[in-house]
């Protein structure tokens, strides 16, 4: 008897201690797993901070690949660019300046902007600017590319500069830029055009709208952009001319879709 009872109060002595230990080592197994996800972020962004110096010939070859792919993918690049820059200049003035939530998103009116920026000033500007405006004035690719001292002296790329000018602002901009844009917002508002009467109609309706609005939106159009496209064809490559012009435009969309953007009721 004597020994069982040692025996028991051995395990007794056992089993209380290892109570006592297993909640700690739990403990620190629980930290120890909770602090991975850190150590194992830490240490992927040391391995990203670090790679550029371990592997200098592969980093500098992305690089340039990135910084090449807007210049040989210019209507890509510039049409996703336009695209999303139109989508989130009315979102911005639906959210911000109109004061409405998310669930109050007028997405027909997002769809309005963003098929116009993709389609019209990412697709067709491109063509205009980088192809049918080289083919009118041969020497605005040269000039755009030459430096400064150059361009003081070369007179056919001033007439160059001046001529795309003057078909963006007095031919391009009010008699396609425009029409083109009540036209797209008309039918899309309209739903579509299912009959030529229904046709004829929406004809008439873009018509009423651009004798409306063509003074006011063409007179912010004059200020904003004419010292903008004087600086991009003297200045800007090529690939870069639908972004530039995208980025400004910023501004014109919100203004657009400001004073133009929730249709009548």
């Amino acid at each position: 008897m004597g020994i069982v009872t040692s025996l028991l109060a051995i395990f007794s002595l056992l089993l209380t201690a290892a109570s006592a230990e297993v909640p700690s080592r739990l403990d620190s197994l629980l930290e120890g797993c909770a602090a991975w996800p850190a150590k194992k972020a830490r240490g992927a962004c040391r391995s990203i901070k670090a790679w550029p110096a371990q592997s200098p010939l592969i980093f500098g070859s992305v690089c340039r690949s990135i910084k090449a792919w807007p210049a040989q993918n210019p209507l890509i690049f510039g049409s996703f660019f336009a695209g999303v820059k139109t989508c989130a200049a009315d979102f911005l003035v639906q959210t911000k300046i109109e004061g409405r939530s998310f669930k109050e998103i007028d997405w027909r009116r997002q769809f309005i902007f963003s098929s116009w920026g993709f389609s019209y000033l990412g697709g067709f500007q491109y063509f205009l600017y980088n192809v049918a405006f080289v083919r009118m004035f041969p020497a605005a690719q040269r000039f755009a590319e030459a430096p400064l001292r150059a361009k003081l002296s070369d007179r056919q790329g001033l007439y160059a500069v001046a001529g795309q000018l003057g078909v963006e602002t007095f031919i391009h901009a009010p008699f396609i830029w425009f029409p083109v844009f009540y036209a797209t917002k008309q039918i899309v508002e309209r739903g579509g055009v299912t009959s030529t009467a229904d046709a004829f109609n929406a004809a008439a309706d873009i018509w009423t709208k651009y004798k409306s609005s063509i003074r006011d939106d063409f007179s912010v159009y004059v200020a904003l952009f004419t010292p903008t496209f004087a600086l991009q064809f003297a200045f800007a490559p090529l690939w870069a001319r639908v972004p530039c012009t995208a980025m400004v435009s910023f501004v014109y969309t919100a203004y657009l879709s400001f004073t133009h953007g929730t249709p009548p009721a």
